[in-house]
């Protein structure tokens, strides 16, 4: 795909050139301040790239195929794990070689191979996503609680468990134009799994993508996805859904969509209410995704539907003694009681 550049002059900035001004990606984003662009010459660029919250953006000066940020196995190639707004904005680069983050869950279920979205409302724009893996959820981005865009890109040859291309978990996400092919998930959704989101998807090719159990280009699961104007050709799952798969409490709204191939089908599906959300529910240092409440039946600490534990336990559940959770200063077997009651409202995921 050839990538054509949009450039954007952002009001108030300065520009910062790699490797004119200085050496590396990582470094131009360090003396970056609000509103500054950092322009980046052709090569391949190694390493991960953490925006550090800041409102810049940073772009190729000559497009996606002659641009590179290769993670080389380091984890992910970039990082926007601080609530990066819509004035953050990535042009033009091909992300690569990125193996997943293993601070999200923990190194044996690393997420987000090529990109890691947490929170804010980031732009991905005219970039190429190949080549990366996460053993757990989603090969080439993974986003949680964000309203990110990836608009005009192509998102192939990525693989993780569930999402091989994409991964969204809550949030209100925007993917336009561009591809997603050639992804494989280990479960489902191979181009894109939709957890608990209100993604709006347009104008995408999805081709050849496949999951081994359901949804080959998307798997949705408790969520209200919008699809329109968007091209199904050569998917497959092992089970259902070649096309899209409808899990528990999923609702779709589609429309303009084209359907080449026989087994690229909707399949599943409810025409039931969707389930009360859950949301992070705080032990002293044990946090669980329930309903509100089983939270509060137990005596947890309820964060809000929707939240997730992982951006709540590092910043916001703190223990008064470690197993202690009905704060009696004893750990005893209301303890365990107490885990217990809570453990009853956990559902397999994908039921």
């Amino acid at each position: 795909m050839a990538a054509v550049l949009i450039t954007a002059t952002v009001s108030g900035g300065g520009d910062i050139a790699v490797p004119a001004d200085v050496p590396t990606i990582g470094q131009a984003v360090q003396r970056a301040n609000s509103g500054d662009r950092v322009l980046v010459s052709p090569g391949r660029w190694i390493g991960s790239v953490d925006l550090g919250g800041k409102s810049i953006t940073i772009e190729s000066t000559h497009g996606a195929e002659r641009t590179v940020i290769d993670a080389m196995g380091m984890g992910p190639a970039l990082r926007l794990v601080s609530g990066e707004g819509p004035r953050t904005i990535i042009r033009g680069f091909r992300i690569t070689g990125g193996i997943g983050d293993p601070m999200i869950y923990d190194a044996n279920s690393r997420v987000g191979g090529g990109i890691v979205i947490l929170g804010g409302a980031p732009r991905i724009e005219q970039c190429i996503i190949d080549g990366n893996s996460a053993d757990y959820r989603g090969g080439g981005v993974y986003a949680a609680r964000s309203a990110f865009q990836l608009i005009d890109c192509t998102v192939t040859g990525n693989a993780s468990e569930k999402g091989g291309g994409v991964y969204v978990f809550g949030g209100t996400p925007v993917l336009r134009g561009g591809s997603i092919s050639f992804n494989e998930a280990r479960y489902g959704g191979g181009g894109v799994f939709v957890d608990r989101s209100t993604i709006d998807i347009s104008g995408i090719l999805f081709d050849e993508d496949q999951a081994r159990f359901s949804g080959g280009a998307v798997s949705v699961l408790d969520a209200r996805p919008t699809i329109t104007g968007c091209r199904f050709l050569n998917n497959r799952a092992g089970v259902g859904g070649g096309a899209v798969h409808l899990g528990w409490g999923a609702t779709l709204k589609q429309s303009d969509n084209e359907f080449v191939q026989q087994g690229d089908d909707i399949e599943g599906g409810s025409s039931g209410r969707l389930r009360a959300a859950k949301g992070a529910c705080c032990f002293g240092d044990l946090c669980i995704e329930v309903l509100e409440q089983a939270c509060a039946q137990a005596g947890g600490r309820w964060e809000g539907p929707e939240t997730d534990c992982v951006g709540i336990l590092a910043a916001r559940c703190q223990a008064v003694r470690p197993g202690d959770l009905d704060h009696n200063e004893t750990v005893d077997i209301r303890d365990l009681g107490q885990l217990l009651l809570i453990w009853g409202d956990l559902e397999v995921e994908g039921r």
